[in-house]
C-alpha cells in the first residue's frame, strides 16, 4: 500500500465514506504528546469539509495567505508567478494542524513570534529566527502527528497530499509568522469554531509562576484562552486523486497554479 502511496495534486469529487472519515478523526485524539504533558506541547487540528461554506472560507485563507511558494527557477513557469496550493481547494477534507502559543499567559514557558526576524519580501536559506524550547516540542509534535494521521488515511487506500510550505518563505519554521499574522488566523479560526474557547485550561497562580494548574482529565476538550493564539503549521488534504508523472504539467484553476507532479525520490536510509 505504501509502495503506491504518492502526492496527490488533484482531487475527484469521489466521495469519502463516513466511516473512513470517523476513522481518520477518532485516532487523532491517541496520538501521544511528548513530555512534560499537562498541555505544553499541544497541537490542535481542525477538520475542514469542502461542502461547508465556513470551512471553505478557512482553506482559503490558508491558499491566499501561508501556503504558497515563490519558484525562482522553473521553467514550467516562465513568469515567476507565485505556487498557491489550489489541490487543498480541491480535496474534500482538509485537516489543519496548528501550534498553540500561550506565551501571553506563561512567558517562560512559549515566547511570541520575534517580528524583527521576518524579511518582508522572501526569506532565503540564510533566514534565521528566534524559537524558544517548547517551539520546538510543539514543531516536533506535529510532524509526529502528521505522520500519524498520514498513515492511517494510506492505511484506508485514500490519496493525500502534505503542505507545510509558510508564507512563500523556504523555511518553514512557525516564528517566520508575525504576531498579527497568528492573532488574525486565531480570530478566524474562533469564528469559525467557536467550541474552541470553551473549557479553557486554568491560568497559573499569579502569586506562584511556577505552579501551573491544568483541568483534570476527562472527556471534554480543552480549549484555549482568549489570549492565546495559533500559529498554521501544516495542511493535510485527503480524499480520492488522480496520479499524475508528468514534471513539466502545471495544474491551474481560475485563480491558483500549482505542479501536478513533483519528484520526491529519497536516497535509501534504511541499514539493516
Amino acid at each position: 500500500m505504501w509502495e503506491n502511496r504518492f502526492q496527490c495534486n488533484e482531487f475527484t469529487d469521489k466521495k469519502v465514506s463516513s466511516d473512513k472519515l470517523n476513522s481518520i478523526c477518532d485516532m487523532i485524539p491517541h496520538i501521544p504528546e511528548p513530555p512534560s504533558g499537562c498541555g505544553q506541547n499541544r497541537v490542535l487540528w481542525f477538520l475542514l469539509d469542502k461542502s461547508n461554506a465556513d470551512h471553505r472560507k478557512v482553506t482559503k485563507y490558508l491558499v491566499d495567505n501561508y501556503h504558497n511558494a515563490y519558484q525562482d527557477e522553473d521553467d514550467r513557469n516562465p513568469d515567476k508567478l507565485p505556487i498557491h496550493f489550489g489541490q487543498l481547494l480541491q480535496a474534500p477534507y482538509l485537516l489543519h494542524g496548528t501550534i498553540l502559543r500561550i506565551g501571553k499567559r506563561f512567558p517562560r514557558f512559549s515566547q511570541f513570534s520575534n517580528d524583527f526576524s521576518i524579511i518582508k519580501e522572501r526569506a532565503n536559506i540564510q533566514t534565521s529566527a528566534k524559537m524558544s524550547v517548547l517551539d520546538l516540542k510543539q514543531y516536533v509534535n506535529l510532524s509526529i502527528h502528521a505522520g500519524s494521521i498520514l498513515a492511517q488515511i494510506v492505511s484506508l487506500d485514500l490519496n493525500c497530499c502534505i503542505i507545510g510550505c509558510l508564507k512563500g518563505r523556504f523555511m518553514n519554521f512557525p516564528k517566520l509568522i508575525t504576531n498579527d499574522d497568528e492573532r488574525k488566523f486565531t480570530d478566524l479560526i474562533i469564528k469559525t469554531f467557536p467550541q474552541v474557547i470553551e473549557n479553557p485550561s486554568q491560568v497559573y497562580n499569579p502569586n506562584d509562576p511556577l505552579s501551573l494548574q491544568f483541568p483534570q482529565k476527562s472527556d471534554t476538550p480543552v480549549g484555549i484562552h482568549t489570549c492565546d493564539t495559533l500559529c498554521p503549521g501544516i495542511s493535510i488534504a485527503f480524499g480520492y486523486g488522480i496520479k499524475h508523472d508528468d514534471s513539466d504539467k502545471l495544474l491551474s484553476d481560475d485563480k491558483y497554479i500549482w505542479p501536478a507532479y513533483k519528484d520526491r525520490k529519497k536516497y535509501p536510509n534504511l541499514y539493516k
